[in-house]
């Protein structure tokens, strides 16, 4: 098996053991309890935010954004589950892009208290077992890192070694733009927190052998060895990533990512 298959059929727990200092590990919860869409929420001046998703697409993280009075609502309850199923669903669909809306049919909802804020979790995953999860939300919501600020994970890239970089600015200002969402806005900076890890999270999987450098928001780059670079095709790598990155997106777009190598 050659470098690229390696890269392309690696799994995930190899990719993210590589990966450092990220936000909460929504991720490997949600591999734990076998659920595989899901946002985390945290409750700030009146509206719930997503702080962490998993298997959501970007146009989904960026809609989904919910007043405190209509979840609080939806969700008052402490103690339990609320499921959202039937046509009752059809009331989230401005929720959602339509292809995360169109793979379930029922909202699993669970909130509770951390040191910082309230939370709740949203899984949209219709196998969810509810039940096996309840064991371990204290997992869920002792963990500290309940987000990384983004300004904590950019660092200065090694420019010792050749690298690949994935700059998705572009495609993330389109989505942004579309939603009408501001730059300097507080919706702004909490879903670009959960877009860029999520970016960080979607890449890594493509080169587990390595740790991914963030040192621009939306932008990813990583280091290849010379001797990685006698056994890889950049054009086969890049198309392969951004044939990945496209199912991301959640929609169609004018933009794509900035795919470049510096040797």
């Amino acid at each position: 098996m050659g470098l690229l298959d390696k890269i392309l059929t690696a799994d995930y727990a190899a990719a993210s053991s590589k990966q450092h200092d990220l936000p909460l590990n929504l991720h490997g919860f949600a591999e734990k309890y076998h659920f595989s869409k899901a946002i985390l929420f945290s409750a700030e001046n009146g509206y719930y935010y997503p702080i962490s998703a998993v298997g959501m697409t970007a146009k989904t993280i960026i809609k989904a954004v919910f007043t405190t009075d209509f979840l609080d609502h939806i969700v008052n309850d402490e103690s339990q589950w609320k499921c959202i199923s039937g046509l009752t669903v059809g009331g989230f669909a401005q929720f959602f892009s339509k292809s995360d809306f169109s793979a379930f049919s029922q909202l699993h909802f669970r909130r509770f208290n951390t040191e910082a804020s309230t939370v709740i979790l949203m899984i949209a995953d219709n196998a969810a077992d509810t039940t096996k999860i309840d064991s371990g939300l204290n997992e869920l919501c002792t963990d500290p890192r309940l987000y990384l600020p983004l300004e904590n994970i950019e660092q200065e890239p090694d420019d010792t070694l050749p690298r690949i970089t994935v700059d998705c600015s572009a495609v993330i200002e389109e989505l942004t733009d579309s939603a009408d969402i501001k730059p300097t806005s507080s919706v702004y900076a909490a879903v670009s927190q959960v877009l860029h890890t999520e970016l960080y999270t979607l890449i890594s999987r493509f080169i587990p052998q390595h740790k991914c450098d963030s040192y621009r928001r939306f932008c990813i780059s990583f280091p290849l060895t010379r001797e990685e670079l006698d056994t890889i095709s950049i054009d086969l790598l890049s198309f392969h990533m951004e044939k990945s990155l496209s199912s991301f997106w959640g929609c169609d777009l004018h933009h794509k990512p900035v795919i470049t190598f510096i040797p």
